[in-house]
């Protein structure tokens, strides 16, 4: 079974985005933040805007280090 490394790079992308969105949010939830806690639906939405921005930099720093590192190694 061929698995294409599109199809590879895609998946580690999603399950590297979806382990530093909750590595956030459990840092901000230690600093009082918390889903429950905002009383208005804007203030949610921006708390989930700025962990979406912080996690969606930080994948991609990752994985352009890593496809650096590949690309040395080859």
């Amino acid at each position: 079974m061929a698995v294409s490394k599109i199809a590879v790079r895609k998946t580690a992308e999603f399950l590297l985005y979806f382990v530093t969105l909750m590595v956030y949010m459990g840092i901000a939830s230690l600093f009082g933040f918390d889903l429950s806690g905002f009383e208005s639906n804007w203030a949610v939405l921006v708390y989930l805007l700025v962990l979406n921005i912080l996690a969606c930099v930080t994948v991609n720093y990752a994985l352009s280090l890593w496809s650096k590192r590949n690309k040395r190694r080859s």
